[in-house]
């Protein structure tokens, strides 16, 4: 479920941000850092499952609550003035 509401608005915000000729390179590192994180999640929560059965359940507390702020920290950066929900052009109260 949250990949399904991630994935489109993550593209469309990185496909929003990138100028003209630079729209490829940053699909690239868009794509390019999703498949590194695909290889690299299993190993790293495994690793983890093996010292205690609870430690992936404590590390997705922590980033569920450190990554909005993050990326309420990034919106803020890149100075856009609008929400990343607000950037896309899905309309998610539709639902």
């Amino acid at each position: 479920l949250g990949e399904m509401l991630w994935m489109p608005l993550s593209a469309s915000w990185v496909a929003q941000r990138a100028t003209g000729r630079d729209d490829g390179r940053y699909m690239a590192w868009y794509t390019g850092s999703y498949s590194i994180a695909i290889l690299v999640a299993p190993i790293l929560g495994g690793t983890l499952y093996s010292f205690n059965p609870g430690n992936p359940w404590i590390m997705a507390s922590i980033a569920a609550i450190v990554l909005p702020l993050g990326f309420w920290r990034l919106d803020a950066l890149v100075g856009s003035g609008q929400s990343v929900l607000e950037s896309t052009d899905c309309d998610l109260h539709a639902v």
